[in-house]
């Protein structure tokens, strides 16, 4: 409608045309002019009214305005209109009316139809300001996905029964866990190895077993953690870690004992074991 640059009365008419609550009559309304000896018009001027359908008011009173100015400015016999038939010759100028048809007028400088949607086109942002918005939002879009693609796997991860309940081994997944004992620095790898070093020597260690499983006592909460599987005593059993975990604000080893030959047993705390059952035992 804005960039045809055809005035509002026009626009109007055409409206009158399409719109269903008005199309009704227009053709036969249409040939009563052309016999009439008046510039054709589309719209039924002796019909104009709103129409209140569904809630709304129709047509808009900037419309209906601009229709009633149409039928004062064409409803006036031309009495030159009619004299001409298909011997006549071509004329020089064509006015309203000829033939049946009717000059389309321009929208003037002050048409209501440019005012309504001058102020939309000045608040449309140049193009050299949305290019860096465009490539910015393709940008967020594409960290988006990464994210949600890191999030889906995580949670099939943990998802895992490795993790232990609610998949609470997941959060110390990657921890190795350190404590001194004399003259022995003890490792505890989640998911790894676990090792004895003798502080006195710069190289070597005892391998104590490899991760095997995590265990929950359903009456204290307490989580007991063990790899096996370690290298064999001499004249004996294969070395074997048990750690025993409570409920403690930082995940850590307090004591390491080995109350057996080549069987390795360490205390801790942990986040972890922080639960109901803990809770209940402890009277929390």
């Amino acid at each position: 409608i804005y960039y045809s640059g055809v005035a509002l009365q026009d626009i109007a008419e055409l409206l009158y045309v399409v719109a269903p609550e008005t199309n009704e009559d227009i053709l036969s309304n249409y040939e009563q002019q052309i016999k009439s000896c008046v510039v054709p018009i589309l719209v039924p001027c002796n019909k104009l009214d709103t129409i209140e359908k569904n809630g709304r008011i129709f047509p808009p009173e900037i419309f209906l305005n601009s229709v009633k100015q149409l039928c004062d400015r064409m409803m006036l016999p031309t009495p030159d209109l009619c004299p001409y038939s298909a011997t006549d010759s071509i004329p020089n100028s064509v006015h309203d009316g000829f033939l049946g048809y009717r000059h389309v007028q321009s929208a003037a400088d002050g048409d209501e139809v440019l005012q309504l949607f001058q102020a939309p086109q000045k608040i449309q942002p140049p193009l050299t300001e949305l290019e860096p918005l465009s490539t910015q939002l393709k940008q967020t879009g594409s960290k988006l996905r990464s994210t949600q693609s890191q999030i889906d796997n995580m949670t099939t991860e943990i998802a895992e029964d490795k993790y232990g309940k609610d998949g609470e081994l997941y959060a110390i997944r990657d921890e190795c866990l350190t404590i001194q004992q004399g003259k022995y620095e003890y490792r505890l790898c989640i998911f790894g190895s676990s090792s004895q070093r003798d502080t006195s020597s710069k190289s070597g260690k005892t391998d104590l077993g490899k991760w095997e499983d995590i265990e929950i006592d359903r009456e204290t909460g307490e989580r007991t953690l063990t790899w096996t599987e370690g290298a064999k005593c001499w004249n004996g059993p294969k070395r074997s870690a048990t750690l025993h975990l409570t409920c403690g604000g930082e995940t850590k080893l307090l004591t390491a004992d080995e109350p057996d030959t080549c069987r390795y047993v360490f205390t801790g705390t942990s986040h972890i074991a922080c639960d109901e059952i803990s809770k209940a035992h402890n009277r929390l």
